[in-house]
């Protein structure tokens, strides 16, 4: 670490204790028995075990279910308007966050997200699958920092926990129907209760329509959805059949089609297309795209999970079994145009994959805290693109599909534990954390390619490849160490922390198959966390710095015709500073504000492959200095909730401003993300009884233009994606319990 990262760590820690002791004490003081009421203590789950989040050494953010539906949060990528230090852009249906400039822009499967998910502890493996409605959750947990030791799968960003909601004996349900512009159409609903003594059963349903918000300029293909659509359910069921052990199983299907997620425009007039055809109708214009080639988004996904429970008494045993099925069968034009001059893809994706995870932890009263256990993993990722080549630039007169199969198996068996002790001798409050990970992946690859004309005839043999299959062990030690000193209503850390990402293939490109080495990421952070005035404050901050190793990064190979290659990015650095802020004013207003201060850059990358912004020619720049890709120097929220009883009924009001202050979409640092603000609000109203509620909602309302995605490939333009602009509607809502 730097000696000017060492003083601003100084700088940060001391403002943070004194600020937070002279406030607290003073607060303290001047309104002891005010008689408003605290603000409400969360529990999460963030290190395997139920606690207050007040009690946790990380930064994480929760957000609880009525929190969600307030901010009318509907998706994981939607969480990044509560959570500052989470940039969530997505393309083609690929899941794409960052947190703290720490992400993947992958598109492929077997690279792993350097941001991981999780649905109730299970590990999502599919950047295609990671996208999910948040339908029938109790809360979201957004863990910050690599979690390469209590977490399934390596993570050197972070970790996304979706909790969903536990069926419990007392009976309740609920029905939401909404309506909004684009023609939205949506509804779910769920109903829970006891069906005997020892099993409780839980049903959780919802559905939605709406038309695109993009617009064709030119005529739809036929094989393009013309709405919106997605539609789901989970069955889940708390089984005890003794007062020892606890069953509880899910299952859970799901289906998304979409134009909007698939749907480009060319922002370039140097893009080649119009150079050659200058009459092609183009979709400059926001909200709008044209294609002569199939578009679409269309992902299925099945889960099952089972979590076991048994208490010995002496410890509580847990199991995590978990399987998860996906199928993306999407189209692209690639040429983002009404003349299909590059040509485009259907490509039909999959991932498939098992998991067990064994953990064996302390009882809650154990002066000692303590967890270990085992996780094992497999998973087959497939990929099998249609890529259409154009008539016009490689074989005049025919259009040829180009079809390459790869699919890389993955296993990975781990081991952890993680203890924290008490040194009260030392000081009252003082706890010692210790903990780590050994990890053993191993991946095996394989591909074959073959060539067919348009009417599906083949041109030639089935091409194999001389040193494919292809196989390749990783091994992983990543330790933890921590200090935690709880002082008066405040706790302060100190951590040390290493993340990894396993190795990937470039399972698209089998003529440069890699694979690519793991990223590594180093890890100091230095915090504290308060809750102060009676309770009325909650005032967290912290400090980190990363030192990132062998970056992955993928790029775009244009002696290839575009085609996608992973490598390594040498090295980065980053640091920042966090902090949020709640307070509850009244018992019916509550504020919130969160902001974090932060710099990435690549401090080694003299080989990127880029595009000169203007002529669209390729070049290989050297990046080293530039700022990593999605990593903004500053993200900012504020917002509040009202929550008030009326003479008859209750008013319930939030609202939540999102502001980020920019960033670059490559390496190369040419395409940047221009400053953007999103505004969202509600504003409902209870009838007497608590059953009826209705309620108004916008997002984005000041109608802001921002992009979800951009993508380059030289001489053929830079494309874009669209965020969705202003969307607004009504529900109505009926609430049993």
């Amino acid at each position: 670490m730097s000696r000017t990262a060492v003083g601003h760590f100084c700088v940060y820690i001391g403002i943070m204790i004194a600020s937070l002791d002279a406030f607290g004490a003073r607060a303290d003081d001047q309104n002891a028995g005010s008689g408003v009421a605290s603000l409400d203590e969360i529990i999460v789950t963030a290190q395997k075990r139920a606690e207050n989040i007040q009690n946790v050494p990380i930064i994480v953010t929760a957000i609880n279910a009525s929190d969600l539906t307030a901010a009318k949060i509907d998706t994981t990528q939607d969480l990044q308007f509560m959570v500052p230090a989470l940039v969530y852009s997505s393309a083609s249906g690929y899941a794409m966050p960052y947190l703290r400039g720490i992400g993947s822009a992958f598109t492929m499967p077997n690279a792993d997200p350097s941001v991981a998910t999780y649905i109730d502890g299970a590990y999502v493996a599919s950047d295609q699958a990671t996208i999910e409605n948040l339908l029938g959750v109790q809360r979201v947990e957004v863990l910050e920092g690599p979690q390469g030791t209590l977490y399934g799968r390596n993570a050197v960003g972070g970790a996304i926990n979706v909790v969903t909601l536990t069926p419990s004996h007392t009976p309740q349900g609920q029905v939401t129907l909404t309506t909004g512009n684009y023609a939205r159409r949506e509804g779910s609903a769920n109903i829970s209760g006891g069906v005997s003594d020892d099993l409780a059963v839980g049903l959780y349903l919802g559905g939605s329509l709406m038309n695109p918000y993009v617009e064709p300029v030119t005529a739809l293909n036929p094989v393009d959805p013309t709405h919106e659509s997605e539609v789901g359910g989970r069955l889940k069921a708390v089984y005890t059949p003794t007062s020892r052990l606890t069953l509880t199983g899910s299952f859970e299907v799901t289906k998304t089609v979409s134009y909007d997620e698939d749907a480009y425009r060319e922002l370039s007039p140097e893009a080649l297309v119009f150079q050659l055809f200058p009459s092609t109708p183009r979709a400059g214009a926001p909200y709008t795209a044209a294609g002569g080639l199939p578009v679409r988004a269309q992902i299925t996904q099945e889960a099952a999970s089972l979590r076991e429970e048994y208490d010995f008494g002496w410890a509580n045993l847990v199991g995590i079994s978990n399987y998860r099925n996906l199928v993306d069968y999407g189209a692209l034009d690639l040429s983002a145009s009404a003349i299909p001059l590059l040509g485009g893809a259907v490509e039909p994706q999959t991932s498939r994959q098992y998991s067990q995870e064994l953990q064996l932890l302390s009882p809650s009263d154990s002066a000692i805290r303590w967890i270990g256990g085992v996780f094992l993993y497999h998973e087959k990722g497939a990929d099998f693109p249609d890529e259409t080549y154009s008539a016009v630039l490689f074989v005049p007169g025919t259009l040829v599909s180009s079809n390459v199969y790869g699919d890389v198996n993955t296993d990975s068996l781990a081991a952890f534990g993680q203890a924290t002790l008490p040194f009260d001798f030392v000081a009252k409050g003082l706890n010692l954390t210790l903990g780590g990970r050994v990890t053993n992946d191993y991946k095996h690859y394989y591909a074959f390619s073959s060539t067919t004309d348009g009417a599906g005839m083949a041109l030639g043999p089935i091409t194999t490849y001389p040193d494919l299959p292809n196989s390749h062990t990783w091994n992983q030690f990543t330790p933890k160490a921590g200090l935690e000193y709880q002082r008066e209503d405040t706790l302060y850390y100190l951590s040390y922390s290493e993340g990894f990402k396993s190795g990937a293939y470039n399972i698209t490109t089998p003529t440069a198959f890699g694979p690519v080495n793991p990223e590594k990421l180093n890890d100091f952070e230095i915090g504290a966390k308060s809750r102060l005035w009676n309770g009325r404050i909650q005032w967290d901050s912290g400090a980190y710095y990363y030192d990132y190793k062998d970056l992955q990064v993928q790029i775009t190979n244009f002696a290839q015709a575009g085609s996608t290659l992973l490598e390594n990015a040498a090295d980065a650095k980053a640091y920042g500073l966090e902090s949020s802020f709640q307070l509850r004013v009244t018992d019916a207003l509550r504020v919130t504000a969160s902001a974090i201060w932060a710099h990435a850059e690549y401090t080694k990358f003299d080989n990127y492959a880029s595009v000169d912004p203007l002529t669209l020619a390729a070049q290989t720049i050297d990046a080293t200095g530039k700022q990593l890709q999605e990593a903004p120097n500053f993200v900012g929220t504020i917002g509040s909730n009202y929550d008030a009883p009326l003479a008859a009924g209750s008013l319930h009001a939030s609202a939540n401003l999102y502001y980020n202050a920019g960033f670059f979409w490559s390496p190369a640092n040419t395409f940047r993300q221009d400053p953007y603000a999103v505004l969202n609000a509600t504003l409902g109203y209870t009838l007497p009884g608590d059953h009826w509620t209705l309620s108004a909602w916008g997002k984005n309302l000041t109608n802001r233009l921002y992009e979800t995605g951009i993508e380059t490939i030289a001489t053929f333009g830079i494309y874009a994606q669209d965020a969705p602009p202003r969307m607004y509607g009504v529900s109505v809502n009926y609430a049993y319990k």
